[in-house]
């Protein structure tokens, strides 16, 4: 099962790569909340990355868990950002 974490790892990192991107081109306010999804999203992967190494989780393995944690985490945000300013951001999600 360990074999997909690098599969995970890419599908988040793209993932949160080209919602940050939808996000950031909704000018300065969207830049700044696209800066802190990535910000936030990059805080929990730390988290988690402390506490996969703290529970002695291989360096590999505990490095995908990060990369997927912050990924997820950026992607939701985004995400949820988008659906929060109703029909519009819908629609970009629906292009997306």
């Amino acid at each position: 099962m360990l074999f997909i974490l690098p599969i995970l790892s890419a599908v988040a990192t793209a993932a949160a790569g080209i919602t940050t991107t939808v996000v950031a081109t909704a000018g300065p306010v969207g830049a700044a909340i696209a800066a802190g999804t990535t910000a936030i999203g990059a805080s929990v992967g730390g988290a988690v990355g402390t506490a996969a190494a703290a529970a002695g989780i291989e360096a590999a393995t505990a490095g995908a868990v990060t990369t997927i944690a912050a990924g997820a985490t950026t992607t939701a945000l985004n995400v949820g950002a988008m659906e929060s300013v109703g029909a519009a951001g819908r629609a970009i999600l629906e292009e997306v």
